[in-house]
């Protein structure tokens, strides 16, 4: 990790007996963010607790505290949760995100590995047969692709609460360090850096303080190299169904 990395927690001091759990909760809060418009309700359970409060996995450093500022200021500025105006302004803001992409950065994995920048291609396809493996569809992959980041988020805490009971986090770690960590980062810092309102640009930061926080720490736990494999799928296997699945060695 470099310099900027975050620092996460000591696994001692994080909710006894319900680790994974929580770490769980947290990526499923970040996938939330990820996932669909913000609308009043969320937004005042956002404002009512300082960011170090949202999630079990203590973040510290530069990237952590940027999002945090970034965060705080636009809900701080923010006096009616219900205002109409406002709830526009960030739903014009999410779809600029993820559904025109004004921003040029793709939501989903394929377009950042695929060589074309396609979506739809070897990364999805090698996500889907993670998905397979443990029992895991999405709703309609035609309409939002397998790789996405709110649905690679939430498998990760699913792999997280599978592992739990047998004090095993391997493929937590295997999957985070194979999928999400290789484009998240690439993903998080071009929305954080274009987008227009603060609110997005520090939802990103924190999704990109986070997933190197839980690598950190899902690398201390199952002893595991967590250094990503290069961004382009071409450049370590051929592209199509032969791309590495979850049965694979790590």
């Amino acid at each position: 990790m470099n310099e900027h990395a975050p620092v996460p927690a000591d696994p001692q001091t994080a909710p006894g007996g319900g680790l994974a759990s929580a770490f769980a909760s947290d990526l499923t809060l970040l996938a939330r963010f990820h996932d669909r418009e913000l609308d009043s309700a969320t937004l005042e359970t956002l404002a009512s607790l300082p960011v170090a409060q949202w999630l079990s996995l203590r973040l510290q450093g530069p990237l952590f505290e940027e999002a945090s500022r970034l965060i705080e200021t636009a809900l701080g500025g923010i006096s009616d949760c219900a205002n109409r105006a406002v709830l526009d302004e960030l739903a014009a803001e999410y779809a600029a995100i993820y559904l025109t992409h004004a921003y040029r950065a793709s939501p989903v994995e394929s377009v950042w590995r695929d060589d074309e920048l396609l979506e739809r291609q070897a990364a999805m396809f090698a996500v889907r047969d993670w998905y397979r493996h443990f029992g895991v569809t999405v709703p309609d992959w035609r309409k939002r692709s397998d790789d996405h980041i709110a649905h690679e988020l939430e498998f990760a805490g699913r792999l997280l609460e599978a592992g739990a009971s047998a004090g095993q986090f391997g493929d937590a770690a295997r999957f985070l360090r194979d999928h999400p960590l290789v484009w998240v980062p690439e993903f998080c810092t071009r929305v954080s850096q274009r987008c227009r309102l603060k609110l997005y640009a520090g939802f990103a930061l924190l999704t990109l303080a986070y997933i190197h926080g839980l690598a950190d720490f899902l690398g201390q736990a199952s002893g595991l190299d967590m250094t990503p494999p290069p961004l382009r799928l071409s450049a370590v296997a051929p592209l199509g169904r032969s791309t590495p699945t979850c049965a694979d060695p790590p």
